[in-house]
């Protein structure tokens, strides 16, 4: 592994690199309508879980969230927390800026979010 990289993905279980990914964002909302109890990252060494009512506070107040990451993971479910999306997506890209297209499942909008490796500060220059 080359300096600047982290995580640590096998190719088997990745897709290859692109320019960009694309992840779902999962919504208190969308939970709700399949009627889930529990939901968890599906990352083995993580494993976050939390009830859909607990989710649905965290998420609220901007310190939680879950995507639907099949675009990145070879899996038909792929669900997995806001840290460990960014981890795989690091060990996809390696030391490359990583642009991650998150769509709300609501509303159907979408947003470029942009993924530094570990020690790039060239986002400290950017505008938003």
């Amino acid at each position: 592994m080359e300096k600047g990289q982290t995580g640590r993905c096998t190719t088997a279980q990745t897709m290859p690199r692109k320019k960009h990914y694309e992840v779902t964002l999962i919504t208190p909302d969308s939970l709700e309508a399949k009627r889930k109890r529990i939901i968890r990252c599906l990352t083995p060494k993580c494993g976050l879980r939390y009830s859909v009512k607990d989710y649905t506070v965290l998420y609220d107040n901007k310190k939680l969230m879950y995507f639907d990451a099949r675009s990145i993971l070879v899996k038909s479910k792929a669900i997995i927390c806001h840290d460990c999306l960014f981890k795989r997506i690091l060990a996809l890209t390696g030391t490359e800026i990583a642009r991650v297209l998150i769509v709300n499942p609501d509303d159907g909008t979408g947003k470029i979010c942009k993924f530094y490796p570990n020690g790039d500060k060239k986002w400290l220059d950017e505008d938003e």
